[in-house]
C-alpha cells in the first residue's frame, strides 16, 4: 500500500496534537516546506491561536562540516 506524503504528514501532525494534549506549551520546529506548514497549522491552529503552541521555520546548512557547525554555534552565542 502506498500513501501520499501529504496524508502521512497530516496524520503525524494530528497524532502529535493528540499525544501533546496534556502539555502546557509545545514548540514545533519545521523545515521551510509549505506542506509541513499546512499540516502543522491544520492540526495545531487552535493551540497556536491560544498561544499554547509555537511553530518556527528553520533553515539548516547541510553542507557545513561538524567543526563549522560548532564554530557557528559558538559565534552566535
Amino acid at each position: 500500500m502506498q500513501v501520499h506524503a501529504e496524508y502521512t504528514l497530516y496524520g503525524h501532525c494530528f497524532l502529535l496534537r493528540d499525544l501533546s494534549m496534556g502539555a502546557e506549551k509545545i514548540r514545533l520546529f519545521l523545515d521551510q516546506d509549505s506542506g509541513m506548514r499546512a499540516a502543522v497549522l491544520g492540526a495545531f491552529a487552535e493551540r497556536v491561536t491560544e498561544r499554547t503552541a509555537d511553530a518556527f521555520y528553520l533553515r539548516i546548512n547541510k553542507d557545513m562540516t561538524d567543526d563549522e557547525h560548532r564554530h557557528a554555534l559558538k559565534v552566535s552565542a
